[in-house]
């Protein structure tokens, strides 16, 4: 609040007052930081899904102002970016969020980012990165940036026996062997047997 004299000794009685906050970069805990929190990293899925999720938070006291989100496909030792709107082949300016209560106006806030259009489309059996960077009213940006991975897999696996071997005749087996494939980037979670005794169907 400032207050001003003249030579003459008038003084001013309106005063203008402005008002601020102090608010810098923290570096532990970072702030401001953001998190993605669907698809966790390393989600495989064969559903695509309509939005990517997360949440940013500020230091206490101070306010969000935008959440800028960068989403990169592989295949085929190429890396296409998306801008928002489609793929291309260049990093493009980061695409921001969108809060979910409508405005970035608190210290911490939830955001969406819709992968809706062409973000799906001919991209099966691929892998993609999403990163987020955060940045507050005081224009003071993320600076260690993660990122989680995720793969868009429909290809099937297959399990295949390899021991014993169809229609043989055993006097004793104490195992049961084979192998199992699923295509790149997919990658095995599990192998199931079950066993049926073709007398009884037990």
């Amino acid at each position: 609040v400032p207050k001003v004299w003249d030579q003459a000794g008038n003084f001013e009685t309106v005063l203008d007052t402005v008002t601020f906050t102090y608010d810098e970069y923290a570096a532990s805990p970072e702030r401001p930081d953001s998190l993605t929190g669907s698809p966790t990293n390393d989600y495989h899925f064969f559903n695509t899904f309509s939005a990517i999720t997360g949440t940013a938070q500020d230091n206490t006291g101070g306010k969000l102002d935008n959440i800028y989100i960068l989403v990169r496909l592989f295949s085929a030792g190429t890396t296409s970016y998306w801008n928002g709107n489609n793929w291309v082949g260049t990093e493009p300016s980061w695409p921001t969020v969108t809060p979910q209560d409508g405005t970035f106006d608190t210290a911490t806030e939830s955001w969406t980012f819709t992968t809706s259009g062409d973000f799906w489309t001919g991209n099966q059996n691929k892998d993609f990165a999403v990163s987020t960077m955060a940045r507050d009213k005081a224009l003071n940006y993320e600076v260690t940036l993660t990122s989680n991975s995720f793969v868009y897999d429909v290809i099937k696996p297959t399990a295949t026996i390899t021991y014993p071997q169809n229609n043989y005749w055993l006097s004793a087996a104490s195992r049961i062997e084979g192998t199992c494939l699923d295509d790149s980037p997919g990658r095995m979670a599990d192998v199931e047997v079950r066993i049926r005794r073709s007398t009884d169907n037990a």
